[in-house]
């Protein structure tokens, strides 16, 4: 617009130059009366440019109003969003806390129970003097070691019925699932290879030595230490292949884990 505006005056001062009015002597106000209505013609033009320059100024304005009330939706929306995603943003820590804290709970009252389980079938050694070894002892019942050195029969039976009893408590307070199902029946008990059974196998197995086919009561306790495996590990306690079966129990209930207060 200021171009044109630059081309007008430009055309009204070559409106006075190119061509000298003529005056007639005769007429003095011919001359000026020319003039005026030059003058007159570019102003009219002027305004008409003037006119166009403001028509053109209000389509800016509109198009500028326009611009804004979408930059205003658009600003609001992004306002909702984020406050959605904030309270979204809330609902999920708020749901974080409250499984940090059932956790919390659960892992209290896991303790609280093994504590007590720890209680119930206390765990213990002795050294025989007769022959330099450790032996083993729960809820007053001494396993010798090896355990098959064990002379009397009833006692062994019963001493593992505890260890079935003891292990099919942890894995259901610690929630582990046992490869090797624990069938407890106090001295009767038994161990039983789902393994084996899958191939048409025998696969239950007593963990008593009475009347029963020696090799496979040592299948079973060969069994019953892979599940005492299994439950340390669970709680990362380290598992010795050497040891007895009660003194890595032991080693278990002596985790920091499940120390008394």
């Amino acid at each position: 617009s200021s171009v044109n505006e630059g081309e007008s005056f430009q055309n009204f001062r070559f409106m006075f130059v190119e061509e000298e009015p003529v005056f007639d002597t005769r007429n003095p106000l011919a001359g000026s009366s020319l003039r005026e209505k030059r003058m007159d013609a570019e102003i009219e033009h002027l305004e008409a440019l003037l006119k166009q320059e403001e028509e053109a100024v209000k389509e800016e304005q509109t198009a500028l109003n326009e611009a804004r009330q979408e930059l205003d939706i658009i600003m609001d929306e992004t306002h909702e969003a984020r406050k959605l995603s904030g309270e979204e943003q809330k609902d999920v820590s708020d749901k974080r806390e409250e499984l940090d804290r059932s956790e919390y709970l659960l892992e209290a009252r896991q303790v609280k129970l093994v504590s007590e389980l720890q209680s119930i079938y206390p765990i213990s050694s002795i050294d025989d003097p007769h022959d330099d070894k450790t032996h083993w002892i729960i809820r007053d019942l001494v396993l010798t070691n090896p355990i098959q050195d064990m002379k009397d029969d009833e006692r062994l039976a019963s001493a593992l019925g505890y260890i079935t009893h003891l292990l099919v408590m942890l894995s259901k307070y610690l929630e582990v699932s046992l490869r090797y199902k624990l069938e407890f029946s106090a001295s009767r008990s038994h161990i039983r290879d789902r393994v084996a059974s899958s191939a048409g196998r025998d696969n239950v197995y007593p963990l008593y030595r009475i009347g029963g086919d020696k090799s496979r009561f040592e299948e079973g306790l060969r069994l019953l230490n892979c599940d005492i495996k299994q439950v340390l590990w669970s709680r990362s306690v380290k598992y010795d292949e050497k040891a007895h079966m009660l003194k890595n129990l032991k080693r278990f209930f002596d985790n920091d884990m499940f120390l008394p207060v």
